[in-house]
């Protein structure tokens, strides 16, 4: 099996004291929230490297989106786990804890999740 089918591997490669790195954070945070293309992230990081390694090339999205939100403190991560991609976008607590699935906060000033609390994914 090939472990790249399906990938679209990216690179981002950014110094911490480029002075586009404000832009990368932006970026990171705007990808929290909605669908950047490729085009849009290319023309906001104008001059931070980015190359992508297979698929589509739309992992530079998601390479420039994790360089922007580690540096600025705040990562957030998707990990395959049984059938989490079959829920629907929104999500409550409660229905991802009785799948086994334990909801934490990533963010600095966190409160925990209640089970009424909705989760987009």
């Amino acid at each position: 099996m090939n472990p790249s089918v399906g990938s679209d591997p990216g690179l981002c490669v950014a110094k911490g004291d480029d002075p586009m790195m404000p832009r990368l954070i932006e970026i990171g945070r705007l990808c929290t929230a909605k669908i950047l293309t490729q085009q849009e992230v290319v023309k906001f990081a104008n001059g931070i490297h980015l190359s992508g390694h297979g698929g589509t090339n739309d992992g530079i999205i998601g390479a420039a989106a994790a360089v922007g939100l580690t540096a600025s403190g705040w990562s957030g991560r998707f990990i395959e786990y049984g059938k989490l991609r079959e829920f629907p976008e929104l999500v409550t607590v409660y229905e991802l804890e009785m799948a086994g699935i334990r909801v934490v906060s990533v963010d600095r000033d966190t409160m925990l999740p209640g089970s009424d609390d909705v989760v987009r994914h």
